[in-house]
């Protein structure tokens, strides 16, 4: 059944037709890494939607919908936003397992607040 369903989802992906198709990925995240620690944390998620007709992608986190680039590969999808301090905040996602692993790459002041968060996504 699971492999029945990452081979729907790859395919989903990289079909090509005149209409748009949507895949959401609903990713939680419960362990964290920073450069002092490894831990598990209280889980949060983040949503991505992707138009994989246009290659264009949302995020619907804490702040509402924000526009990501999309990277895409043969093995995973990558979503990265760009924030209006020039800092990037990135979730990668592997198709077959749905494992993923969103960085954050934060600045307090003059100093980093570095830090990824390691999960699952569900795709529908």
């Amino acid at each position: 059944m699971n492999k029945i369903l990452i081979v729907a989802v790859c395919l989903a992906l990289t079909a090509t037709s005149a209409a748009a198709q949507s895949v959401r990925f609903q990713c939680n995240f419960d362990r964290q890494a920073t450069p002092t620690t490894v831990a598990n944390i209280k889980p949060f998620g983040l949503e991505y939607t992707l138009d994989t007709f246009n290659n264009k992608a949302m995020l619907r986190g804490n702040a509402g919908l924000t526009n990501v680039v999309v990277v895409s590969g043969t093995a995973s999808y990558s979503f990265i936003e760009v924030l209006s301090t020039g800092v990037v905040q990135s979730t990668t996602i592997i198709l077959n397992t749905r494992k993923a692993v969103h960085s954050r790459h934060t600045i307090l002041g003059s100093d980093f607040i570095p830090a990824q968060m390691y999960g699952a996504c569900d795709v529908s």
